[in-house]
């Protein structure tokens, strides 16, 4: 499954060729990213994947798990619990990917998700 491109902004990570990367530059078909190590490559968008949610996902961006909910400190009425997000009063159903997690978060609080390798 591609991403498409108004899914996209610059910052959102997805897989380029496997590899996760970090949006630089969206254009018309093609993304500027940059990998891990710092290179610079280009990505075409129809071949952009989506990094699927998982457990090191969530503690690589800083949120901490209490019982079946995950949260980042400082953030309590921001939680995801199952696929579902919460935002007090708001419900955000169906969050599979990290790019959709990082826009929603965005949006909600005005604040961007820190990527920290444990």
């Amino acid at each position: 499954m591609s991403i498409a491109n108004n899914e996209l902004r610059i910052g959102n990570w997805i897989n380029s060729d496997g590899m996760p990367v970090i949006v630089t530059g969206i254009l018309d078909e093609y993304s500027n990213v940059r990998t891990r190590q710092g290179n610079l490559i280009t990505c075409r968008l129809e071949l952009a994947q989506p990094i699927h949610l998982s457990y090191e996902i969530f503690i690589n961006f800083g949120f901490e798990l209490e019982g079946h909910k995950w949260f980042i400190p400082g953030h309590d009425s921001f939680y995801i619990y199952g696929l579902v997000g919460f935002y007090a009063p708001y419900v955000i159903p169906e969050i599979t990917s990290l790019h959709q997690l990082q826009n929603v978060f965005y949006s909600l609080t005005g604040n961007e998700l820190t990527y920290s390798p444990i």
